[in-house]
């Protein structure tokens, strides 16, 4: 299984979020039940990208034309714990913030 490109590092400070749906059912009486709807919690990770040159641009690009829709290894900047995850959006957009520089944010989430 592929790993997620080491570098370019992303920004920090970048956004993690547990997901734990739940099912929740209302009742006439006013009060309401609810129970998980999975058996465990998934994460989202949001990495930001401020100041990319071309070349990191590409790898990033790159990967995602590759692996987008197959699941890789991402291994947490921060805890270095190695997640299964897949990109959530569809698309990747850069922003042009200065001559020969991108910005980018990309959304993993854990299958």
């Amino acid at each position: 299984m592929a790993y997620y490109p080491s570098t370019p590092k992303p920004n920090m400070p970048f956004k993690e979020t547990i997901n734990k749906p739940a099912l929740r059912k209302s009742y006439d009486g006013g009060y309401e039940q609810s129970r998980p709807k999975y058996t465990r919690s998934t994460k989202t990770f949001e990495l930001n990208y401020k100041a990319l040159n071309e070349t990191d641009a590409d790898t990033l690009s790159s990967f995602f034309e590759t692996y987008q829709g197959d699941s890789f290894l991402f291994v947490h900047p921060a805890t270095s714990v190695e997640y299964t995850v897949r990109f959530k959006n569809d698309s990747l957009a850069f922003d042009y913030v200065g001559p020969a520089l991108k910005s980018t944010t990309i959304t993993l989430e854990e299958v």
